[in-house]
């Protein structure tokens, strides 16, 4: 990540991370509102129906870089909450297998995937448990208890 400064204002930039290849965050002067250039893979680039997405990659100067398990989750959170259905499916044993990660790592990552759920405000607080389909509250979840998953249903707002 680097941190540059234009006119007085900052723009962060950043590489590599997973799926997105380039960002650059920037406020134009006069505007109240940050602007972003996203640079993403061809399978988020042509996706084709609206979606909102939560802010997945907040900067905090304070803070040291994400890792790259981290990216992976909010890489696969972008994926799944930019689908056109209602219910938003996280098959988290499957997201497991496709990357391959270790015993050693899995814990790590499912809190990452509970802590933006629980910060997710785009999503019910409301959600069914794979495969049983057993009603949970997001703010419920434990690393034991999404081992196959979660349905999470979009939030709409009126």
């Amino acid at each position: 990540m680097q941190i540059l400064t234009f006119e007085h204002q900052p723009i962060i930039e950043i590489d590599r991370l997973a799926g997105i290849h380039h960002v650059t965050v920037f406020k134009q002067p006069g505007s109240k509102y940050l602007l972003a250039r996203v640079v993403l893979m061809d399978d988020l680039f042509h996706y084709q129906y609206p979606f909102r997405l939560p802010d997945l990659f907040k900067v905090d100067l304070t803070d040291q870089k994400l890792t790259n398990y981290e990216n992976l989750v909010r890489v696969e959170s972008i994926r799944t909450l930019s689908s056109k259905d209602v219910e938003k499916l996280f098959h988290i044993r499957e997201f497991f297998n496709t990357y391959k990660i270790s015993n050693q790592k899995i814990k790590e990552i499912k809190q990452i995937f509970i802590n933006i759920f629980q910060q997710c405000q785009l999503i019910e607080d409301e959600g069914l448990l794979i495969p049983n389909r057993s009603r949970i509250n997001i703010h419920n979840l434990t690393t034991s208890n999404i081992s196959d998953g979660i349905i999470l249903y979009e939030k709409f707002s009126i």
